[in-house]
C-alpha cells in the first residue's frame, strides 16, 4: 500500500464464515463502495485486492488525473460513517444504502453483540476510522434539498451528452465533485470547457448543512488556467 492511498477495507474477522458467505460479503461490499465513489468521485476507479492467506478485501481509489482526492475520499469516508452508525444514512446513495444491508446480511450480523466484520478507512497510510459492520438501519427522513442561483468555479472532469446533458465538476474551493445538467443549447459551451478552468453559473441545489449538491448550468465561463502572480506584474503598472 502506498503512503498516499486512499483505501477502504473489509476485514472479515470471524474465520470460521463459509466461502459462500465470504463471496457474498465481497461483492456487496464491492457494490457499496463502487455507489460511493459514484457519487462522490465518478472520475475515479477502485483497485481491488485480497490479501492472501487473509479475510481482508481492499479497495483503493485511483484516478489517471492530476485531481487531488483527498476531498472527495473524505466524502467517502463521512458515507461509511454514517452507513455503519445507522445516523444520517438518508444522504448516501441507495446503491451503497443497499450494499451495506447485503453485506449485513452476509454476516448475519445483529444489531448487538460482538462485529463478525470491520470496515476500516485508510487515508494516507493512516487509519482514519474502523467501523463495525452489525446494525442493518431504517432510512427514516430523505434529506431535504434546498434552492439558490449562484455559481461554482473549477474543473469539468465529466460530460455526458447521450443521457440527459450531463456534467460534474470539482470545486476548487472545496475539492469537491458536484454534478450538473445544461441545456442542449449549452452543448459547445461545456464541450469547449472540458477539462478546464470555468465558472459555471445556475441553479445551486444543496443542504442544510450547506454541501452543493448539484448545479443547473445556465451560463458557463472559461477562465485562465492559473492566475498571474503578483510579482510577475511588477513593472506593468504605472504608478
Amino acid at each position: 500500500m502506498h503512503s498516499d492511498s486512499k483505501t477502504v477495507r473489509l476485514h472479515i474477522d470471524d474465520e470460521q464464515l463459509d466461502l459462500d458467505s465470504f463471496k457474498k460479503c465481497v461483492d456487496s461490499f464491492a457494490e457499496m463502495i463502487q455507489a460511493l465513489s459514484d457519487d462522490a468521485a465518478p472520475f475515479a476507479r477502485w483497485l481491488f485486492s485480497v490479501e492472501r492467506g487473509s479475510m481482508i478485501f481492499n479497495a483503493e481509489l485511483v484516478t489517471e488525473e492530476e485531481y487531488d482526492l483527498g476531498p472527495c475520499f473524505e466524502v467517502i469516508s463521512g458515507f461509511v460513517d454514517r452507513l455503519a452508525s445507522g445516523r444520517d444514512v438518508a444522504v448516501c446513495p441507495k446503491k451503497a444504502r443497499d450494499g451495506y444491508l447485503k453485506l449485513a446480511s452476509a454476516l448475519d450480523a445483529g444489531d448487538e453483540g460482538s462485529a463478525r466484520a470491520h470496515i476500516k478507512v485508510i487515508n494516507g497510510g493512516c487509519s482514519v476510522k474502523e467501523v463495525p459492520v452489525y446494525r442493518a438501519f431504517e432510512v427514516v427522513d430523505e434529506p431535504r434539498d434546498y434552492q439558490v442561483v449562484g455559481s461554482v468555479t473549477g474543473a469539468i472532469c465529466t460530460l455526458n451528452s447521450k443521457r440527459g446533458n450531463k456534467f460534474g465538476m470539482i470545486d476548487e474551493g472545496t475539492g469537491r465533485y458536484i454534478k450538473g445538467k445544461f441545456q442542449d443549447r449549452m452543448l459547445d459551451d461545456i464541450r469547449s470547457s472540458f477539462k478546464r478552468r470555468a465558472t459555471v453559473s445556475g441553479i445551486l441545489t444543496y443542504r442544510s448543512d450547506g454541501t452543493i449538491v448539484s448545479i443547473d448550468a445556465r451560463k458557463i465561463v472559461v477562465l485562465p488556467e492559473k492566475l498571474p502572480s503578483l510579482s510577475s506584474l511588477r513593472g506593468i503598472l504605472e504608478a
